[in-house]
């Protein structure tokens, strides 16, 4: 009789899911970086290999937190428990996912680099990381080698993004990091880096041999690549729209993107570019920054956009400031945009002041590791309005 009273020892399936979410939350492992292709430095201009390198629309995924691996195997529940959790920690605006109180009692919460501990571009990214999803990409930059340089294509999203989707798929928030190339910078320019199918129909030979046949008769006639688009590529077939529609249309819910175009400091100087360095892209600035959206996505309410430059000074101090913002609100219960757009000089003596002023706070804001609202934001001083 007391054995059927009895109950089973409960199980953790059993517990209320508040009990489960708490156990869940001491189990959270920092923040990591997946590595999208196998990295091949762009300016490795000794690597002999021939070998294709692979090449994705992105290159980098942030995670600001996750769960451990061999907890998502143990059943579905647990594994919709695991992924629900963590999604309402990475949209919640509130939020600041630290990991489990086991992890930071091991002095194991060290930030995990996706190459070496040196490397530049991650750690300049890092900086204007601020505890959302962030994905890097990488738009019309060229790979150097040893034979010279090309533009590789990046059509398809990388084996990782496909592998994160179950966690992606459910995020109403996300930001993208943009390097981005002087073909993109430089649309319109006529010193564009051409692509590389461009380049091997320029290089053909001349053929001009008496035991030709008659469909190679006559000497080919070099023309020069076409790189300047019209208004309608610029506009519909612009690389970076193409790269955001990709991902965009495996992220359903998403309705609140943040777009950063980092350009080192260094090009912002020396590329051939005009005074107003994003005159050539203004056409994409004033319009969506992605196609159209699929039946299946979200109509984007609220995006910001950001060109910074950037510079890593010595091994760890990072050098931001942005020259644009821009701040799109979609008006309640109407097809329109409201953009409010602001600019600015990076190098003016303005914002070098606020630089001093943190400084005087404490050495504690000094650290290597910088935050992103010490980056000083511009004002928005132009509105107008566009169609969705």
């Amino acid at each position: 009789m007391e054995k059927s009273i009895a109950s089973d020892p409960p199980t953790l399936c059993t517990l209320p899911l508040e009990l489960r979410e708490e156990i869940l939350s001491h189990l959270l492992l920092p923040e990591h970086v997946y590595t999208s292709s196998s990295q091949a430095q762009k300016d490795q201009a000794q690597r002999l290999d021939t070998k294709k390198l692979e090449t994705y629309v992105d290159s980098r995924i942030y995670i600001p937190t996750r769960l451990p691996a061999n907890i998502l195997q143990i059943c579905r529940q647990l594994r919709e428990d695991c992924i629900g959790f963590n999604t309402r920690l990475l949209n919640s605006p509130f939020s600041k996912a630290k990991p489990g109180p086991l992890l930071q009692a091991g002095g194991s919460w060290d930030r995990t680099l996706t190459k070496q501990e040196g490397d530049k571009d991650e750690i300049i990214e890092h900086h204007h990381d601020d505890n959302m999803v962030r994905i890097t990409l990488e738009v019309d930059e060229a790979i150097v080698e040893s034979l010279g340089s090309y533009i590789p294509e990046r059509i398809e999203p990388s084996p990782h993004f496909l592998s994160l989707l179950p966690l992606l798929g459910r995020l109403r928030t996300i930001k993208f990091i943009v390097w981005a190339g002087f073909n993109w910078w430089g649309s319109q320019s006529d010193s564009t880096t051409p692509k590389l199918e461009e380049m091997l129909k320029r290089a053909r030979i001349r053929r001009t041999f008496s035991d030709q046949d008659d469909q190679v008769a006559e000497p080919s006639v070099w023309k020069p690549a076409t790189s300047t688009p019209s208004s309608t590529d610029i506009t519909n077939h612009d690389s970076l729209s193409k790269a955001l529609s990709t991902l965009l249309d495996h992220l359903p819910l998403v309705s609140e993107v943040q777009i950063d175009i980092l350009l080192h400091a260094t090009a912002y100087l020396n590329w051939d570019l005009p005074n107003t360095k994003w005159e050539y892209v203004k056409k994409w600035l004033d319009g969506p920054p992605a196609y159209n959206p699929v039946e299946n996505r979200a109509v984007l309410e609220k995006v910001q956009r950001r060109l910074v430059t950037v510079a890593l000074v010595g091994s760890s101090k990072v050098f931001s400031r942005v020259f644009l913002r821009q701040l799109e609100v979609r008006l309640p219960g109407r097809e329109v945009v409201e953009v409010r757009r602001g600019v600015c000089d990076p190098f003016s003596g303005e914002e070098e002041g606020n630089d001093s002023d943190e400084e005087n706070q404490g050495s504690a804001n000094s650290t290597s590791k910088s935050r992103i609202h010490d980056i000083p934001e511009v004002s928005l001083t132009n509105t107008f309005h566009r169609p969705i």
